[in-house]
């Protein structure tokens, strides 16, 4: 009897084990996660676990490195009949993680 016991009993909690997702996400280095509680901001969490709620909250994660972008080189023709070849590279970080995902407008 005490095995049936614990055969359903361990039959039992596998089925939980499916249906209720990890509360703690991973940050990775390098972004930061925005915690959104219903859809609305709630809060901002650094590098490493983070404690959300899988049923309410959703986690986004923000790229906070250096981004670079080489840009196409361009040749144009000086007023001197010379051609002339343009190269340029972008650099930028995102410093404030909440305006780049929510304070861009199109």
């Amino acid at each position: 009897m005490s095995a049936l016991g614990t055969f359903f009993g361990g039959f039992g909690q596998i089925p939980c084990c499916f249906c209720c997702p990890n509360p703690y996400k991973e940050v990775p280095e390098g972004n930061t996660a925005l915690v959104s509680r219903f859809g609305r901001y709630y809060k901002a969490a650094d590098p490493g676990l983070v404690h959300v709620n899988p049923l309410t909250e959703t986690v986004r994660y923000v790229d906070t490195r250096i981004q670079i972008k080489q840009l196409p080189s361009i040749y144009i023709v000086t007023k001197d009949n010379v051609t002339v070849g343009i190269e340029a590279v972008i650099s930028w970080h995102i410093t404030d993680p909440y305006l780049a995902t929510y304070g861009v407008s199109s």
